[in-house]
């Protein structure tokens, strides 16, 4: 690309080689730059406007031009340069080439003097020659620039100050009748001082804040009703709980924006319309928010960026507004299937509780009948109480009461419900002030009992034994000389529902949770063939 463009110093830029090859630099150029994004696909009129914008240039072009044209080069050079975090030595060699060619060979051309010899030399020769060798010693010299991201701000600056010096050195030169070099030098010496004085007023000292503050508060008060939008955003979102609601009252909010006169907003579900629209718009899309915002006239691109971050910033609260409602249902509705699995339970334990009590009854029917009748005596009032538990737990489950009963009356209670079910209980060292929540004892001996008497069923003739003890704590364990549990879901078992051939496999997971809720914990404490035992403990007070 420097090629050409050295050729029409060398030709001259009003001579026909001059232009042609200044054409040619303009389509390496081109192809180089660093304003549109190479994977982004130019229209017909860019493309026209940029043909013939190369085209007006070369056909008018001379030394007034070729100098703003070096000094945009520069700039777009220097602009990244200059914010880059490591010198590069090469990258500093173009740019001492360009600022030599513009103000040691173009400038004294357009002060219509011709430079010396002397002069001359660097920026025809010395400096094309330093250029060409570092570019054969630099690896990486086809990834010119394009790492890094340009700086308009710092691009701009640089042009104004190489414009400043050139044309200054220009007309001091031209109303004071010295030469060229010499008005150079002056005109350096000048903005070198002014931008020495600049950076010493940026920053605050002896009591003066600095210009750096009064440039980054104006540039701050135009973010102020941005940031009033944002603040009522949150305030919002904390009081509204409805995702559509709050995208509405939302929207809404946009009229505090002084630049905006009417929005319209759309998503998957809903659309409305604030204010009114004007000849001006911007549009800003966040899945699932479309939105339009009118304004008196074209955005600047400040407040197009303020425009995108609030769409983003309200599509973001409404995604999340909507998992929350997404959250609340999926949590009701497991609240209520954990309820009625734990109540089902609870029904099919006593089921099996009557199921045996008719047994029982049809076997000593016409053996003995006044055990029969104490024994219905006993079990009757039992089972109706936990009819009654469980129906108040369907009506009023966050009501519901811990009852506490001693534990050598619940295991005595307990004992008569199975005592035709050849379980071996025992009971050792238990204090009579030791009590236990019924209610919870009952649903995890229940399931674990049945859950060994429906092993027994399959493998008959394994032992069953319940015992009650004292261990730093009240502890029950249940253990069965069957077959040991599943390594797939033995891990499980008690963490989460698993499957089950006879029930909605909650139970021990159910469990569980009880003996959590009460300061207990259930544990397996052994699954082998011959012994699978579950053990009931209370936690360290």
């Amino acid at each position: 690309m420097l090629a050409p463009l050295h050729g029409v110093l060398l030709a001259t830029p009003a001579s026909l080689a001059g232009k042609a090859l200044f054409l040619a630099h303009v389509g390496l150029f081109l192809l180089w730059q660093p304003l549109v994004s190479a994977e982004r696909e130019l229209s017909w009129r860019e493309s026209a406007t940029g043909l013939l914008m190369a085209g007006v240039l070369g056909w008018f072009l001379n030394w007034w031009l070729l100098a703003f044209w070096l000094a945009g080069l520069l700039a777009l050079f220097g602009g990244r340069q200059l914010v880059a975090r490591q010198t590069d030595w090469f990258r500093s060699l173009l740019l001492f080439y360009l600022l030599g060619t513009l103000l040691l060979w173009v400038g004294p051309h357009m002060a219509h003097e011709q430079p010396g010899n002397g002069v001359a030399s660097i920026p025809l020769y010395l400096l094309p020659c330093l250029v060409l060798l570092g570019g054969l010693l630099h690896g990486k010299r086809q990834q010119l620039l394009h790492e890094r991201a340009l700086d308009f701000v710092y691009s701009l600056l640089l042009f104004l100050l190489l414009t400043f010096i050139l044309l200054g050195s220009i007309a001091y030169s031209l109303a004071w009748q010295t030469s060229y070099f010499s008005a150079l030098m002056q005109t350096v010496l000048i903005a070198g001082t002014a931008i020495l004085a600049l950076s010493w007023l940026w920053r605050p000292h002896a009591g003066f804040h600095g210009i750096s503050l009064l440039f980054s508060s104006y540039l701050l008060s135009l973010g102020s009703p941005f940031e009033a939008w944002i603040s009522n955003l949150a305030s919002l979102a904390r009081r509204e709980s409805d995702a559509e609601s709050f995208l509405k009252l939302a929207c809404h909010e946009l009229n505090q924006l002084d630049w905006v006169i009417g929005a319209r907003w759309a998503s998957d579900t809903q659309q409305g319309m604030i204010g009114r629209e004007t000849g001006h718009s911007a549009d800003f899309c966040f899945p699932p928010l479309n939105l339009t915002l009118f304004s008196h006239g074209n955005l600047s691109p400040t407040l197009l960026l303020h425009g995108k971050l609030l769409t983003q910033v309200l599509s973001e609260y409404y995604l999340a507004k909507r998992r929350e409602q997404t959250l609340r249902a999926n949590a009701y509705t497991q609240a209520i299937h954990e309820t009625g699995a734990r109540l089902t339970h609870d029904i099919k334990n006593l089921l099996q509780i009557l199921k045996t009590l008719c047994s029982v009854t049809a076997a000593e029917q016409s053996d003995d009948p006044q055990a029969l009748a104490e024994l219905v005596r006993r079990q009757l009032p039992q089972i109706t109480q936990r009819l009654e538990d469980t129906l108040h737990k369907l009506k009023s489950p966050a009501e519901t009461a811990v009852e506490l009963a001693p534990a050598n009356l619940w295991f005595a209670q307990l004992q008569h419900r199975y005592q035709h079910q050849k379980i071996d209980f025992s009971i050792s060292k238990m204090r009579d002030a030791d009590s236990v929540p019924t209610a919870t004892f009952d649903c995890i001996a229940d399931n674990l009992l049945q859950n060994a008497l429906d092993k027994r069923n399959r493998e008959p003739g394994i032992a069953i034994r319940l015992s009650l003890f004292w261990r730093n704590g009240i502890c029950l364990e249940i253990c069965d000389t069957g077959s040991a549990i599943r390594d797939e879901i033995a891990g499980a078992v008690l963490s989460s529902p698993v499957p089950s051939d006879n029930g909605l496999g909650v139970g021990l997971y159910q469990a569980r949770q009880l003996a959590q809720q009460q300061g207990y914990r259930l544990e397996m404490q052994e699954n082998r063939n011959g012994s699978v035992r579950f053990g009931i403990i209370q936690n360290p007070v």
